[in-house]
């Protein structure tokens, strides 16, 4: 469980900072901020869909738990 809250804490900030990076980008480089919003926006629904899947298997796990103690 350790390692899923580490791997979170990481994950993130990296995250974010390609984030701000890809804006930036897409604002002075090449000019189409749109571009950059939705790459961005794409990253950060996969991310935010890794964790629903995530949240999804642990609570499975732990309903299986509970239907095999009793």
């Amino acid at each position: 469980m350790a390692t899923h809250s580490r791997r979170r804490s990481v994950i993130q900030p990296v995250l974010t900072f390609l984030s701000v990076v890809v804006l930036l980008y897409s604002v002075l480089i090449a000019g189409q901020l749109l571009a950059g919003v939705l790459i961005v926006v794409f990253v950060w629904m996969v991310y935010f869909f890794f964790r629903l899947v995530l949240a999804v298997e642990r609570i499975a796990s732990a309903l299986e738990d509970i239907s095999t103690a009793e």
